[in-house]
Formats: structure tokens, sequence, C-alpha cells
């Protein structure tokens, strides 16, 4: 294996039957990462040989640019195979490319909210990454698979053997994503995990919960509902902006016997004289959120938090009486339920990372009575 006078010798292959090495570079415990993660990564080795070899160094290139991922040498027996774990950090200024347009991550993570993150072998062995449609078969994320690897044998000799391009492509449908992620190459199979990973862009990690009190409201006072916001692991958010809106739906609007009434309830917040909208009268001291009262018109600023930090915010909803009470025994026409939508956009920043833009929902509900 060493030509004379220490000139180190490349031989290139195609990772087939005609390789004296193969290889496969899986996922045992992911299918899908997040743009700056470090994920564990095992590459599979086969000596094809009928004699030992001595790896000395293991390099693995990906789809993505970079550095390629290193791994320790080892030694294959003749016809035998082993395994060798690796670290792999995916960069976090991945872009996907659709047509002739490029997206980075953190710019789609801020159109999709709360991505739907599915795995094992449910949804195309990989999942549907992207709410919407359940018809729409389009998967999300970026694909980042091993492209080829590098064995060091001895001290000269380098085996380059490159992926075969008939084993995974980057295809976004589930269809082809299931036989192309999960081929069962031996000998590493299916055990070992998926062959690419989808990675998708940051995705908020604040905890965000109700504190206390119920879902029931009575017409004619102001219901309050405490959330507490709290930071994640490693994570420091700043820039916490937070958007407000609700909907009611009336039973009348349901149930098409019942004569239709209209007394919303609205966002409100102290401050102001009063007043009201539309149909609605405020109580003394409280003004609508936004002109309608239907939510805010921009964010609102909330304290920055660090890791272990919290903070409280509050949602103030109000429903004006009726003029004449519910009759006992009869159907109370205009029962209303309000539901209500915060969400949190901020910079994160996830163990010491660069800031990336971020959202978070929080959703709730309120069913409203008489006294």
């Amino acid at each position: 294996a060493t030509e004379g006078g220490g000139r180190t010798v490349e031989r290139s292959f195609k990772n087939d039957g005609r390789s004296p090495i193969t290889w496969a570079l899986t996922y045992p415990k992911n299918t899908y990462a997040i743009a700056g993660d470090e994920v564990e990564g095992c590459i599979t080795i086969t000596n094809r040989l009928p004699v030992a070899i001595d790896i000395s160094e293991i390099k693995a290139f990906f789809t993505f640019e970079g550095d390629p991922i290193v791994g320790e040498g080892v030694k294959v027996g003749p016809t035998s195979t082993v395994r060798v774990n690796v670290k792999v950090v995916v960069p976090g200024n991945l872009a996907s490319r659709r047509g002739s347009v490029q997206n980075p991550l953190g710019r789609l993570a801020t159109d999709l909210i709360e991505r739907i993150h599915t795995g094992g072998l449910t949804r195309a062995g990989g999942g549907k990454y992207e709410q919407g449609n359940e018809d729409d078969d389009v998967m999300g994320g970026i694909v980042v698979r091993c492209s080829s690897c590098t064995f060091k044998v001895g001290n000269n000799v380098i085996v380059k053997v490159d992926r075969d391009e008939k084993e995974v492509n980057d295809s976004r449908e589930p269809s082809d994503y299931l036989p192309n992620a999960w081929t069962p190459l031996e000998p590493a199979g299916v055990m070992n995990g998926p062959q690419v990973l989808r990675v998708h862009g940051p995705l908020a990690k604040i905890n965000v919960e109700r504190v206390g009190g119920g879902n029931q409201a009575a017409d004619g006072a102001v219901y309050r509902a405490v959330i507490k916001i709290s930071a994640g692991e490693g994570e420091v958010c700043k820039d916490v902006g937070m958007e407000m809106t609700c909907v009611n739906t009336f039973r009348s609007s349901e149930d098409n016997t019942i004569k239709k009434e209209t007394r919303r309830a609205l966002i409100v917040e102290r401050g102001g004289q009063g007043g009201g909208v539309d149909d609605v009268v405020l109580p003394e001291g409280w003004t609508p959120v936004g002109n309608d009262g239907s939510g805010t018109e921009k964010a609102l600023p909330v304290e920055d938090l660090k890791t272990g930090e919290y903070a409280y915010v509050a949602v103030h909803l109000y429903r004006p009486p009726p003029v004449h009470p519910t009759v006992i025994g009869e159907a109370d026409a205009d029962k209303c339920r309000t539901e209500y939508s915060l969400v949190f956009n901020y910079q994160q920043s996830l163990n010491g990372s660069g800031f990336k833009a971020v959202r978070k929902r929080f959703q709730g509900e309120v069913e409203w009575g008489e006294p």
C-alpha cells in the first residue's frame, strides 16, 4: 500500500460492490435537525478485501459547504465491518434553493410558526414538516447527507469513495424520500437510522403557559388571563414582542334556529376614559386594544429573558351584559366563545450562538355566560 519515496497515492471509487471499501453514514438518533445543531452520526465501514486494513484517518464530506467531519482511525479485519461514531455539526447558515430563489432557513422560520415535527417511519419516514393542507405533499427543510468519504490507509494511500448518486437524491417528495432515506444499506440496516437529515431553521424554545384561573367568564366583567413565558434551556431572548388577536363565535351563528345577537367580546387594556367600540360600551378606565378591540396593531414590548428567567403578561377581555337576561329554561341565543391568540416574536441566541428571529404562538379560549 505504499509507493516508493513516500509519495501519497489516491484512488477513487464509487460506493458500490466494486470498491474495496464501502460505507454508510446514518443518524441513529435523529430524523431531523435544527440549523446549528450537533447530531450523532455513525459511519458503517466494510472492508471487502481478503486482508486487514489499518485506517489511520476518516473524513466525511457533506452536501453543505464547510470542513469535513473527521473520524478516528480504526483497524478493519478481512471482509469485516466496523462502526465509527462521529459528531456532525450542521451549519447555522444553510439555505434552501427552490427554483432560482435561495431561502435562508432563518427567514423561513419566521414564515412558519411551530413546524410539525414527526419522525420515525411516520409520514414518509421523516415527517411532514410544514403546516398546511394535509394533501400537500411538499416537505420542508433542507436535505443534508454525506456525499463522499476518504479513508487514509497507512501513511501514504488515500481511498476516496463517492456516494452512488442512485442511492439518495434530494427530492422533497415523500414518495421518494422514504426509499432513499431508509434504504437498508447492508450492513448498516435501518436500525441505525436514516441516511439523510432534514434540517430546519431555528425554532422558538420559550415556554408559554397559562397561570391559574379557568376559562369561564361573566358578561359585564373584565376577564383576565395571566400568561407566564420563560426562556428555554440555553436560550437568550431579546427584543421580545407580543401580538394579540381574538375571534368570537356565537351560538346563534352555529344554530340558525336561534335569533342572531351581536354582543362581541373585545381585547381591552387599562387607560383612557372608557367609551366603546360600535355596539360595545366599555367600563370606565378601559380602552380597546387596536381600533376595534380585535387585537394589537403592532407588537407590544416584553422584557428580555435569559435561561431560567421568566416574565408574566396579561390578556384582558370584556363582553357587555345582555339588555334582557335570559329566562330560565330558554336557550341563550347570544352565548359566546372567544378564542385569543398570542404570538411572541423575538431574537433568539442558543448556547452563545448569533441571534436569529423566531416566533412562538399560544392560544386560549373563554366561554362567556351571564352572572
